[in-house]
Formats: structure tokens, C-alpha cells, sequence
């Protein structure tokens, strides 16, 4: 599930460039990407020092959404890579090497247990950007009061509202797409919508309270149109022998761990998601959809795959966050 990062997690941007950008309404890494180079330019064109590295700041917001990691935003930019394709589409050892070389140049502190790994994950994610489209926005009550912890969905994929009401949903495919927004409290908001290459606006959604209880049913079975959801979690909240598979790795080695077991409820099926240092992984091989089954204090690796535990598990959810 996507999240959204401070402005302040752009490497060297500094407290006095966080509050002027602030003060325009640019909270996250997320509203530089999405506005345009002229109206960034109208709002600090009085701030000549700011305006001259907003461009920098804008291409390095970009990077943060796919690698997770400002140190290594900061390395590719200084690596002379500058938009989306080029990192998308540069030799892996290119970036590894720009790696390296802010490491050696003490402008990189993240350590890496497979960097090989973390570059291609990085460059399919970039690839995907390029090849799909975005949406993005607030989520409102009828009062324009915003909206935090709503729920996007598209497909099997989701996003969560921030406190401020905003959204940000990446690599979305083109064409119609069906868009389900749930929130505690309030009614369930369908309805389908074009997506296209254009980011220029900010597409807002307005959610209406709900005046009856829906009291929840549980059921065991998948249906076409179910929707997916998932819970973080803590390692203390992991039951021994429960199985997770890698999710994603991230750039200094930690890994998302996602639940096989997978609970439904009134058509949204759930599943747990927790990250987990690499220490707690037996084994030094590792890659998306391997599965891991935790011991009590490791995760060991399991010789089956996914689709071979998942087929045991699919009569039923008997875990103990039910």
C-alpha cells in the first residue's frame, strides 16, 4: 500500500525550504510531483533561492516514490539521471555504482544487503510509473471538512487518506476504471472514472455520513468484485507458524512481509503486512514471493511456494487477529 512522504524527506531540503513550501500548501514529496513547473514557478518567484533548486527538489520527489529512500534519490540525481525513463531504463551497475560513490563520498549511510536486488525492484516500479497513470486528491465530507483514513480502491489495489484528507494512487492503468472510497462511519462512494496520462488537476471526492449500522457478517470465500485491504502489524503480533512472503525489499535491506492467511469481511478481504529487519530472516537468498514461516524469534524459509500454501489456507481464516 502506497504511502505518502513529508516534504521534508527530500535529502538536504532543510527546515527554512520545508516551511516556505508548507506555507504554499506543499506538505508531501507528492504535491511537488503532481504540480506543474509554471504554477511552482509563480508561487516562489520571490524566492530566488528556493525557485532555483525547485526543479532538483521536484526530480528527487519523483525517486523518493519509487525507491522509498532519499539517500539514494540524492545519488542518482548526482549520477546525472533526471527523469523517470532514464532511471527506469539505466544499466543496474549505473545505479549501483552512483551507490557506491555517495557512499564513498559519505552522502550515503543506508546499508544494503543485496543492492542488485533493490535496483531491479526500483526500475520495475519506475517502468510501471511510466506505463500507467495517477490519481490525486482530497477526500471530503459534504462540509469540504477532509476526510483521513479513507480508503481508495482500484482493482486490488488501495491507498489510504492522509489526516488532511489528501490521496496519492500511482500506477493506475489506463482506461475506465472502476474507484471504491470507504471510511468509518460513512457511506461507501462507487463510481467509475477515466484514467489518462494528464496529472493537471486534483481529482476530489466527497463521502456522505451513514445513518444505519451495518453490522458485519464474516464469510470464507472469494468472489469476483471483492476488494483488498491490509493491516500493519508488529512482529509481536505474528503467531508462530503463521506464514508471510516478501512483499517488497527496501534499499537498506528490511523486507515487507504480507500474511498468506487472508480474512473477509462484508466483500474486503484482508491480509497483515509488517516490516522486518533482515536479521530476522534465515536465509541470506532472497526474493519477491519467497515464503517465510515465523519460529518465535526467525522467519524461516519455506520450501513451498506461495501459490502451494495459499491453496491450503483457502478453506478458511483461522488466525487470531479475526
Amino acid at each position: 500500500m502506497y504511502k505518502m512522504h513529508p516534504i521534508s524527506t527530500i535529502e538536504g531540503i532543510g527546515p527554512v525550504f520545508s516551511a516556505a513550501l508548507k506555507a504554499e500548501g506543499i506538505n508531501y514529496t507528492e504535491d511537488l510531483i503532481t504540480t506543474s513547473r509554471l504554477v511552482l514557478k509563480n508561487k516562489f518567484k520571490d524566492n530566488s533561492t528556493l525557485s532555483s533548486r525547485l526543479e532538483k527538489f521536484k526530480i528527487l520527489a519523483l525517486f523518493i516514490q519509487y525507491s522509498d529512500c532519499a539517500q539514494s534519490s540524492e545519488a542518482f540525481y548526482d549520477a546525472n539521471i533526471t527523469n523517470s525513463k532514464e532511471l527506469a531504463w539505466a544499466n543496474p551497475e549505473r545505479l549501483i555504482e552512483a551507490i557506491d560513490i555517495a557512499k564513498d563520498n559519505k552522502k550515503f549511510n543506508v546499508q544494503h544487503a543485496n543492492k542488485k536486488l533493490s535496483i531491479n525492484n526500483l526500475q520495475k516500479i519506475a517502468l510501471e510509473t511510466i506505463n500507467t497513470g495517477l490519481l490525486f486528491g482530497k477526500i471530503v465530507d459534504k462540509d469540504k471538512n477532509p476526510i483521513g483514513g479513507a480508503q481508495i480502491y482500484i482493482g486490488y489495489d488501495s491507498v489510504i487518506s492522509e489526516e488532511d484528507g489528501r490521496y496519492f494512487f500511482p500506477r493506475i492503468r489506463f482506461g475506465n476504471q472502476e474507484i471504491a472510497i470507504r471510511a468509518t462511519g460513512y457511506k461507501t462512494l462507487r463510481m467509475t472514472i477515466p484514467i489518462g496520462l494528464s496529472i493537471e488537476s486534483p481529482t476530489n471526492f466527497r463521502l456522505i455520513k451513514e445513518t444505519k449500522e451495518i453490522k458485519p457478517t464474516q464469510v470464507n470465500t472469494l468472489n469476483l468484485g471483492d476488494k483488498l485491504d491490509t493491516q500493519e502489524i508488529q512482529i509481536e503480533d505474528v503467531l508462530v507458524n503463521d506464514h508471510y512472503y516478501v512483499s517488497y525489499i527496501y534499499f537498506d535491506g528490511s523486507l515487507k512481509l504480507s500474511s498468506v492467511k487472508r480474512r473477509k469481511l462484508k466483500g474486503i478481504i484482508t491480509s497483515y503486512i509488517l516490516k522486518v529487519d533482515n536479521n530476522l530472516i534465515s536465509s541470506s537468498n532472497i526474493k519477491i514471493g519467497d515464503v517465510f514461516t515465523w519460529k518465535g524469534a526467525v522467519f524461516e524459509k519455506n520450501i513451498e511456494s506461495l501459490l502451494q500454501i495459499r491453496a491450503k489456507e483457502s478453506k478458511g481464516w483461522n488466525h487470531a487477529h479475526e
